[in-house]
């Protein structure tokens, strides 16, 4: 791929974020038509039926496919209700779902409640922008346990609440740190405790690009490779942070979240790399794992092999 962005941001000014920008500009996509939406459709139809206690997840995280869902902002008290449509989101999860169900029958559930959370997430994001949620990250895995105890009192299932607390651990930067082990030598390698199904759901997110409607015009989703979708959906505008924060490793082998990869702590870390760097090269740990299981003789590219089947 031309043009690739990882390994520039080193800080956060205007000039470098500019330059990531650019560099995803060029990158050269694959020839991926978008997924058939009266498929998607169909499929949405289907897990209602298989999946039921999935589709009422998505319904009480205010995502549901095809049902639009009022709810209240736990975290701005007092204010009016959210009246956003976040129907894009559970369609997304529907896009990844069947994905995930081509590479493994057995993530497909999994698969359709890992955005659950996402408009809680949204929402902490509008309280801390207003100054009323002292949060200093709004997608740290405390912020997304503590959903559990803003909704008390909310009438839900407590069963549901934990669903919802837990979506989406194999998928986004948080869940990336478990994926990955070093040895002595300081080799990175997959982390053996994955199970097939968490990888599935992982990489499936990872390669499901889902445009965001806007102007009238309508959504579109790709099976793309990683990097090709944090182009596609506009990952150093939305989502910043990727590119200057991240993670490595200590002496005992412990992951070590950095807040400022170019700091003097993050020199002190073996294989220091930002959230960005990671999201790619675990796509592509999972894809070639993904491939020696499904397609063991095939010699292609391991992330446009998934794409490959992902399309057909």
């Amino acid at each position: 791929m031309k043009g690739s962005p990882l390994g520039l941001a080193r800080s956060i000014d205007k000039v470098t974020l500019n330059y990531i920008i650019y560099n995803m500009e060029a990158i050269e996509f694959g020839n991926f038509e978008p997924v058939d939406k009266s498929l998607l459709q169909q499929k949405l139809h289907e897990y209602e039926q298989r999946f039921p206690e999935a589709m009422r997840i998505l319904e009480v995280g205010g995502v549901h496919p095809s049902r639009e869902v009022i709810l209240k902002n736990p975290y701005l008290p007092g204010q009016p209700e959210d009246v956003e449509s976040f129907t894009n989101i559970g369609r997304h999860c529907v896009a990844v779902a069947h994905l995930a169900e081509k590479l493994d029958p057995t993530a497909v559930e999994r698969a359709l409640v890992h955005d659950a959370n996402k408009r809680y997430e949204v929402m902490r994001k509008k309280a801390q922008k207003s100054g009323a949620l002292n949060c200093a990250d709004v997608y740290s895995g405390q912020a997304y346990e503590a959903i559990r105890e803003k909704l008390k009192g909310e009438n839900i299932h407590p069963e549901l609440l934990d669903y919802l607390a837990a979506a989406g651990k194999e998928t986004g930067h948080n869940s990336l740190m478990s994926f990955l082990q070093i040895d002595s030598q300081g080799a990175i390698f997959l982390n053996p405790k994955r199970t097939n199904a968490e990888k599935v759901v992982h990489i499936a997110d990872d390669m499901t690009s889902s445009t965001l409607p806007k102007d009238g015009s309508e959504e579109q989703t790709y099976y793309v490779t990683c990097e090709e979708r944090m182009a596609l959906s506009d990952f150093p505008n939305r989502y910043a942070f990727l590119f200057i924060e991240g993670f490595g490793f200590d002496a005992s082998g412990k992951a070590v979240t950095i807040r400022d990869i170019n700091s003097d702590d993050a020199k002190k870390l073996r294989q220091m790399k930002s959230y960005a760097d990671w999201q790619v090269i675990v796509a592509k740990m999972i894809a070639t794992d993904l491939q020696k299981a499904l397609a063991p003789d095939n010699k292609q590219d391991p992330e446009l092999f998934l794409c490959d089947r992902a399309n057909s």
